[in-house]
């Protein structure tokens, strides 16, 4: 008896939710406000500006690639002697996959010319 009980007050409970209707509510509600639409724009209006944005970072990087290899070049002496020439081949193929990442983000830009920027560069430490 008292499981009916128990049976009954949730289905109570769960009518006066009316789950349907609120269900329907929020349909409309979305409806109404365009939210479909304003999130493709949203989306859309994301992904031009990470077009933009790599494309940017990829003139700059192209710009300044003699200071992006020097820095490299620095840091890998940095760590060559504070690990006193131990690290020297990770260091190596360390500097040899970023050079291989700057050339792959140069070569994204939408329009580069044969400007040398992406030839590479000596990763030697």
């Amino acid at each position: 008896m008292a499981n009916t009980d128990n049976t009954d007050r949730l289905r109570k409970v769960v009518e006066d939710l009316d789950l349907p209707h609120k269900a329907e509510q929020l349909k409309k509600t979305v409806e109404e406000l365009d939210l479909p639409h304003k999130a493709e724009k949203l989306a859309a209006a994301t992904s031009q500006t990470a077009r933009e944005t790599v494309s940017k970072v990829a003139d700059l990087t192209a710009q300044n690639r003699d200071k992006v290899d020097d820095a490299v070049d620095k840091l890998g002496e940095s760590i060559n002697k504070l690990t006193k020439g131990r690290s020297a081949e990770v260091v190596t193929k360390a500097k040899t996959q970023l050079a291989k990442g700057v050339d792959k983000l140069v070569d994204q830009r939408p329009s580069h010319e044969d400007d040398g920027s992406s030839a590479g560069s000596d990763p030697a430490p």
